[in-house]
């Protein structure tokens, strides 16, 4: 990934398998790191490249780092920048994990600057050498049995998570070897489980008992907590959500689950821990009993399958009855693009005559994406050919003796607004007084009221992303009627359950709009939607596959490019339109179905704490990758990327317990779905009057109304996996 002019490219002659985001190789495997940087003339800094675990957050870290010597060259094309190019020869770690390549600034050791990244390069053991990485680990978690000790060496946890999620099934392993790596397996086990009960903070201790109101802390206790406590707080949740991945692992994998078989106490005891943990806190509760008494709070809910859920068939077709008498009402008719295009068209007309001759309007955002409510702001920019605005800014500094920042890209776009907020506050079409002129704001706008459509009006800088962006959601919006529907269907949910507000904290209609698009993309099968980003242009017809570079300069940041290419579909009767069309008709599902399936997917089977959304992509994307490219905090919250700012996270607006907040109202809507049952008396819109239901603002932890009372058991993987160990199965 080329982050600052450069590039690694990771070589390996012996891998064992290709993943989403890297390979996977064995210990001490040889491998090649070819290296790009771009540099002025033959000059330019030296640079080293490092071995680093993923996520290591300082270049201090590494696992090794080699000078890289420059074996050649080559000129860019009409420029000055030269190619310096290189190989430089490592061996994997002998110890498992996941680790990245990165290149480096060699003349600065103390702050290293980033020049590339490589892939990831997972690090698995196999069968031979699991005994040896086993007895290691056995060694670190045994060495200090000091019960004031809490929490575990991170690496530790980090490289049997990398043993196990690789390692295969056993097949011709020898008897004695086999029982040896079992042993020492159940001894990390054991010592695991210790360090989970002995740790604090933490559900498995006082904070957990508090929050399931088996006692409550004083108010001397409270006043007396540190804060260290919050360091601890966050290392007890890191722990328990390295702890979880082991165990998931353990049970998943095929060598765990043949380890496993033959320990029968320890895979119990893995069950019952499963069995504990609450996917909304990140923690393991003491028992099962204090996490139904966090369900019965309304607080978490259980994880239910449609195909044991009786209820569900007669919900599903219910909401699709429902949603066909509300769509009609929430979804814009003609007339709302009609009226904003006949605004516009005046607004244009006015600045035309009193600011200048070649200025035009246009409009973007939520009234033209084809995803907009009927109480949306009609959102424009304004545009000037490149000479009029250098003219029309050297002007307005004469007369306004008004020196701009040299380093200011928006500061004749900053004279351009200010004067266009002038003009409009004395238009007669604009309500008296309610004309606002922000020209010192990051991205200068004026805002006003339309008098003839009572319509929120801005005017904003030329800004080709947003234009962009609006064209990139009307595009998916046409490929499938479905997607429409679904999203207003979301839109509709969450304002009503007061999830919709960036200055509360919670996401944007624009970050759930990217949900439903990438649920479509990623969740469905058959997907509906591609990822248009990655469609070359003559696509379906592409032999290359290669998708063109569309590169301009960001309007508002410095030294920042942008990538605006996406597949467009412009004749709805051509090849690429018709067949995109017909390969989303192949999913026969309806909409209440994919309604269904959305929160499904968002409430159970997305990784927020692994993965972040990316349309571009077209499939969950790595946040450890994020971060290491982009700078993205490491935690476990809901992440979107932006399809075009692709450093940009559109939910970083989102605090932990307003994430806690949304991911349970997946799971409220989910379980809604898959257990409510209609009043003998009332319609089928009850279901979705039940799903859309206002909720009260109102902290997370206070109890709430139950909307369905739930008897069944969990039914999941764990209680297949408990069964099948209590006879003689195997896992």
């Amino acid at each position: 990934i080329m982050v600052n002019g450069g590039k690694l490219n990771l070589q390996a002659p012996e891998i064992v398998r290709r993943t989403a985001d890297g390979i996977v190789v064995r210990p001490k495997a040889r491998l090649d790191i070819d290296w790009e940087k771009t540099v002025i003339g033959t000059g330019g800094p030296r640079v080293a490249v490092g071995l680093f675990r993923l996520g290591a957050i300082s270049n201090d870290n590494a696992v090794v780092i080699k000078t890289a010597h420059r074996y050649g060259a080559g000129r860019k094309d009409g420029s000055n920048y030269i190619i310096a190019r290189g190989r430089v020869p490592f061996f994997a770690p002998r110890t498992p994990g996941i680790f990245i390549f990165r290149l480096l600034d060699a003349q600065q050791p103390a702050n290293r600057k980033v020049y590339g990244i490589s892939c990831t390069m997972t690090v698995a053991v196999g069968w031979s050498d699991l005994l040896e990485q086993l007895d290691q680990a056995v060694e670190s978690l045994t060495a200090k049995n000091d019960s004031s000790i809490k929490f575990i060496k991170p690496t530790i946890l980090t490289n049997l998570i990398a043993i196990f999620s690789e390692l295969p099934r056993a097949t011709k392993v020898r008897a004695e070897y086999f029982a040896s790596c079992r042993d020492r397996t159940a001894q990390c086990i054991f010592a695991i489980d210790t360090f989970l009960q002995r740790q604090q903070p933490g559900p498995s201790c006082l904070a957990a008992m508090r929050k399931a109101g088996e006692f409550q802390l004083d108010d001397d206790t409270e006043q007396e907590k540190s804060d260290n406590q919050f360091s601890q707080a966050r290392k007890s949740r890191e722990l328990h959500v390295a702890i979880y991945t082991l165990y998931y692992s353990l049970i998943t994998s095929g060598g765990g689950r043949s380890l496993l078989e033959e320990s029968k106490n320890e895979a119990n005891l893995i069950v019952q821990r499963l069995q504990c943990w609450d996917p909304v806190l990140e923690e393991f509760w003491p028992d099962a009993a204090a996490k139904q008494r966090q369900i019965e709070r309304g607080s978490l809910y259980p994880r239910i399958f449609a195909q044991s859920a009786e209820q569900y068939l007669v919900n599903i077709d219910a909401l699709d009855i429902a949603a066909k008498r509300a769509l009609p009402r929430i979804v814009p008719g003609d007339e709302f693009f009609q009226s904003r295009d006949i605004t516009r068209r005046r607004v244009e007309d006015y600045l035309k005559k009193r600011v200048h001759p070649d200025l035009h309007l246009h409009v973007f955002g939520s009234s033209v994406n084809l995803f907009g409510a009927a109480g949306a702001d009609l959102d424009m920019c304004a545009s000037l050919p490149a000479a009029e605005l250098a003219a029309f800014s050297s002007h307005a500094r004469l007369l306004a003796e008004q020196d701009l920042e040299k380093n200011d890209l928006q500061a004749p776009w900053r004279l351009l607004i200010k004067r266009i907020g002038q003009v409009l506050s004395e238009a007669s079409f604009v309500v008296p007084g309610a004309t606002k002129i922000r020209d010192t704001a990051r991205v200068p706008i004026v805002l006003f009221e339309d008098q003839d459509t009572g319509l929120d009006c801005d005017v904003s800088t030329h800004n080709p992303l947003a234009l962009r962006n609006s064209q990139l959601l009307r595009t998916y919006a046409s490929i499938d009627w479905r997607v429409r529907a679904v999203a207003y269907v979301i839109k509709l949910w969450a304002k009503a359950r007061n999830i919709n507000s960036p200055t509360d904290a919670t996401l944007s209609s624009y970050g759930y709009i990217l949900c439903v698009i990438f649920f479509f993309q990623s969740a469905c099968d058959p997907p509906l939607l591609p990822s248009l980003q990655r469609l070359p242009p003559d696509w379906p017809n592409a032999s290359s596959g290669q998708c063109p570079a569309q590169f301009t300069d960001h309007p508002f940041e410095m030294n920042k490019s942008v990538d605006l290419y996406f597949h467009q579909l412009e004749d709805a009767q051509a090849n690429d339109f018709r067949t995109l069309r017909a390969a989303a008709k192949a999913n026969k599902k309806t909409v209440a179905q994919l309604v269904a399936a959305f929160f499904d997917f968002y409430a159970w089977r997305f990784d927020f704490r692994k993965h972040a959304i990316s349309i571009k992509h077209a499939r969950p994307f790595s946040k450890t990758l994020k971060a290491e490219y982009a700078l993205w905090p490491p935690n476990g919250r809901l992440a979107i990327e932006d399809p075009f700012e692709t450093w940009y996270d559109v939910a970083h607006v989102l605090k932990q317990h307003t994430h806690n907040l949304i991911h349970v109202e997946f799971m409220r809507a989910d379980h809604i779905l898959k257990t409510f049952k209609p009043h003998a008396d009332t319609g089928p819109v009850d279901i979705l009057e039940a799903l859309c239901q206002e909720r009260q603002q109102v902290h997370l932890d206070a109890p709430q109304q139950r909307p369905v009372e739930d008897d069944d058991d969990d039914d999941d993987i764990l209680h297949d996996l408990a069964n099948e160990l209590n006879n003689t199965s195997v896992i």
